[in-house]
């Protein structure tokens, strides 16, 4: 973006500044605003700022370079974008929402589900990380399988990005990734995952880590247990047929034809980065990754499986302003509690209004997920 207005012969004033994260996030960009007769051109080439390098003042003063230190924020260079130093969310106790510069499209309207297209601020081109999905192997622990645990190998020299509500096929039952991780390159790691197949406990030990994802009313229940998921999961076997292992999979697969036909002809936008899905006039789920790559090849999984809720709810828009309300809401969410995910961090913020659960990696949001706990999907 490079706006400028009339020349005028007045002194003039130039900052530079440095962008980019970190070293090995691959070299560092600048960005210059100019000031002239009280108007101000700004070239961006980075995205975010997070050191101030030069400073002249004046016209014919030589370019000179001064120490600084860091500083926390600066004036942003462009309109709504949040300037930042690298300093870790964790470190600093404040809201992961802070990584995030979110912008809220217009939406589009499919039976009861409103669909907010979501950019960021902050969105990456190299991500320094693969999915999971047909990536990485993922068996049941050797000599003593156990329900909530799985082993996945990443054979690759990137970590690979594995999503709560992923689901995992197979093995000796299906089962729900409970947690977003970063599983580490060259590395095995125990996933804590939960049963989305009560009714089966034999078969091979091999898993399919497949793009699919868990329905929104049972990803809501990941934090409350296997009891409450197994009791969501015999809600959707009611609704579309359950098989004889009460299988999430089997009742999805069911459901799967008219949830196509619900959203089959929608498609990311470009440069789309997250969705906000609004359920029958209010807001329910917020799903945001770092990269317009990641969040297109997450797309069809993705929008399945919220029209699946919405199949059978009644046909009421959400309005914008409560989608927007939705998201500072959890601006305002504090960090309740960090933990390690592989490669990265985990953190969870919540208020009364919402639960925010986030993957940090090098200083920024790989993925964040939020739902509205007091809508009625999420509460039943």
């Amino acid at each position: 973006m490079f706006l400028q207005g009339p020349s005028q012969a007045r002194p003039l004033r130039t900052s530079r500044y440095e962008c980019g994260s970190r070293a090995e996030d691959g070299g560092r960009v600048t960005f210059q605003r100019i000031e002239q007769g009280g108007v101000r051109r700004i070239q961006q080439v980075g995205t975010f700022v997070v050191r101030r390098l030069e400073q002249r003042r004046g016209r014919g003063q030589p370019l000179g370079r001064r120490p600084r230190r860091p500083v926390k924020s600066v004036a942003p260079p462009w309109d709504g974008v949040l300037v930042r130093t690298t300093r870790s969310v964790v470190d600093d106790r404040r809201c992961p929402m802070d990584l995030l510069d979110l912008h809220v499209g217009r939406p589009a309207h499919r039976g009861a589900l409103t669909l907010f297209p979501v950019w960021s601020g902050r969105a990456v081109a190299a991500r320094g990380y693969t999915l999971a999905a047909g990536i990485v192997e993922v068996g049941e622990r050797a000599g003593s399988p156990l329900v909530e645990q799985l082993i996945v190998t990443n054979p690759t020299g990137r970590p690979a990005l594995v999503l709560d509500g992923d689901l995992l096929e197979g093995g000796l039952q299906h089962r729900v990734a409970r947690r977003s991780v970063l599983v580490p390159a060259h590395s095995s790691y125990v996933l804590d995952v939960l049963c989305a197949e009560s009714g089966r406990w034999q078969g091979n030990s091999a898993h399919q880590a497949t793009r699919r994802r868990a329905p929104v009313e049972v990803r809501a229940a990941l934090t409350a247990g296997q009891q409450e998921v197994w009791r969501r999961v015999d809600g959707y076997g009611r609704r579309f047929g359950c098989d004889e292992t009460s299988s999430l999979l089997g009742a999805a697969d069911r459901g799967d034809q008219r949830a196509r036909a619900l959203v089959g002809d929608l498609h990311p936008l470009a440069g789309q980065c997250g969705l906000l899905v609004g359920l029958a006039g209010q807001p329910l789920v917020l799903d945001v990754v770092d990269s317009p790559r990641t969040f297109a090849a997450l797309w069809g999984p993705l929008l399945r499986s919220v029209a699946l809720d919405a199949l059978d709810a009644p046909v009421v828009p959400t309005p914008g302003r409560r989608a927007r309300r939705f998201l500072d809401r959890l601006h305002q969410a504090p960090l309740h509690g960090t933990g390690e995910a592989g490669a990265g961090v985990g953190v969870l913020s919540s208020t009364p209004y919402a639960r925010l659960h986030s993957l940090v990696w090098r200083d920024r949001m790989v993925a964040a997920s939020a739902v509205n706990v007091r809508h009625t999907l999420v509460a039943a």
